[in-house]
């Protein structure tokens, strides 16, 4: 098993909040480009037992870690769950 916690990222242009569902709780006013940061906690589990393999788990931990870090800058936010969505899509598909 292998993950990471309490990684901080904001991207300062390219996350909308608009369209949404509102009610008398909500709070951010519509805009089409706003600051966006979250704390991220990741976890992922691999198919066999690490002892079975020989990787280099500190390059595999790096990649997973970049992709998760491009991911989040460069998907046009529409909402924190699709961006989450598209990172962890993305880390799927990357091989160590």
């Amino acid at each position: 098993m292998g993950g990471l916690t309490d990684l901080v990222i904001l991207k300062s242009t390219g996350s909308e909040f608009a369209g949404s569902l509102s009610d008398p709780y909500t709070v951010l006013e519509p805009t089409h480009d706003r600051v966006m940061a979250t704390s991220l906690v990741a976890q992922w589990r691999f198919t066999s037992p690490a002892a079975e393999w020989s990787v280099d788990w500190e390059t595999v931990y790096a990649g997973v870690k970049a992709q998760l870090v491009k991911q989040f800058a460069v998907v046009h936010t529409l909402a924190l769950q699709q961006t989450l969505y598209e990172m962890g899509k993305a880390v799927l598909i990357i091989t160590p």
